[in-house]
């Protein structure tokens, strides 16, 4: 069975930070005396201060493009083999690359577009 990854805890309180509030089933934070990712239903409105959701990157993505406005495209170079770029869609557009696995670069440019979105709030 294939899973998908799930963001790691940096991009997780980014995105509580930013508004995410959608439902997941795996979390950050502290349970039982074991701080580190749970599996636990939640919402971040409902989390404690410090614990926080940790959506699959997929669905963060899937976040961004529906409430943020912001698409987030990873593709693979033909040549050299095992390059993966992830380009962007906004206001203008760009790319990355140099990553080498699907996973890297979709992580890659989530945490881009998260740095972009915090600043834009700031």
């Amino acid at each position: 069975m294939s899973r998908l990854s799930v963001v790691n805890k940096e991009q997780a309180i980014k995105l509580k930070e930013l508004g995410f509030n959608w439902g997941c089933v795996k979390m950050y934070g502290e349970v039982g005396g074991y701080a580190g990712l749970h599996n636990f239903d939640n919402y971040n409105k409902h989390n404690d201060e410090n614990d926080c959701s940790a959506p699959d990157i997929a669905l963060a993505l899937k976040w961004c493009r529906d409430e943020k406005k912001i698409f987030v495209d990873v593709q693979s170079q033909l040549r050299p083999k095992d390059n993966y770029t992830f380009s962007w869609k906004m206001g203008s557009d760009g790319f990355e690359d140099g990553y080498k696995t699907f996973e890297e670069a979709e992580s890659e440019g989530l945490d881009f577009v998260l740095s972009y979105l915090l600043k834009q709030n700031k």
